[in-house]
């Protein structure tokens, strides 16, 4: 488990990371890692000075979205973010025309009484905010120009189905 930690902190030196100190006021700070035997310390960018040691004991790294990321210690959480922007729930909801847009498509696709409804409704949808969930599960259809099997056309509507549901497309 150790070696996935360190991996993943690893991967952290290629981005700008900012530790998240007060999420209300967006207080942050740009860090970098320094990975030790037990422990890793985060370090301040700009004033070269430990912020946090976090020890590999009980340490989980909880991937919150594609901007941020928080260790969790013995219950205290330590929230960091990927270029000093903290996604807010705002961003994510599609604009009115994007949602006119959907609610067009999703009315042509009642109309045309498909077999898919929900497979045609994520392939018309202009949002494409869920793409960071196709992401995280590791799904991702891509479909050749020859016959699709109907088992898995069956597989991509649920899967579909689940995350108009999820992010309340319809």
């Amino acid at each position: 488990m150790i070696n996935l930690i360190e991996r993943f902190i690893e991967d952290t030196e290629k981005m700008n990371v900012c530790a998240i100190i007060d999420k209300e006021s967006n207080d942050n700070c740009e860090v970098y890692f320094f990975m030790g035997k037990n422990s890793v310390l985060c370090i301040n960018k700009k004033d070269d000075r430990v912020i946090y040691n976090i020890r590999y004991d009980n340490l989980q790294i909880n991937i919150l979205n594609a901007y941020e990321f928080c260790f969790n210690i013995e219950g205290k959480s330590l929230l960091f973010c990927q270029g000093g922007k903290i996604q807010i729930k705002e961003k994510l909801e599609p604009k009115s025309t994007e949602k006119e847009k959907l609610k067009k498509a999703i009315e042509i696709v009642e109309e045309a009484n498909s077999k898919y409804k929900y497979k045609e409704i994520c392939d018309k949808c202009p949002n494409k905010v869920c793409g960071q969930y196709d992401t995280i599960h590791g799904r991702e259809f891509k479909f050749g120009s020859g016959p699709i099997s109907e088992d898995l056309l069956q597989q991509y509507d649920r899967y579909c189905k689940i995350k108009i549901e999820k992010f309340g497309c319809a």
